[in-house]
C-alpha cells in the first residue's frame, strides 16, 4: 500500500486505511520503528 506523508501541525505523519486498522495484531497502542533500509514497521506492543 503506498501513503502519502502529510504534514500534521509541525510534524509530518501517514493516514492509515481503515482496513489495515482494523486488523486484529494493531490495538490503541504499537511500536513504531524505521530501519536502515528505510522501512517503517508497526507492531503488537509485548
Amino acid at each position: 500500500m503506498q501513503v502519502a506523508i502529510r504534514e500534521i501541525g509541525n510534524s509530518k505523519g501517514i493516514i492509515l486505511h481503515k482496513s489495515m486498522l482494523a486488523h486484529p495484531c494493531l490495538t490503541d497502542i504499537a511500536i513504531a520503528g524505521l530501519s536502515v533500509d528505510g522501512t517503517i514497521v508497526l507492531r503488537k506492543p509485548i
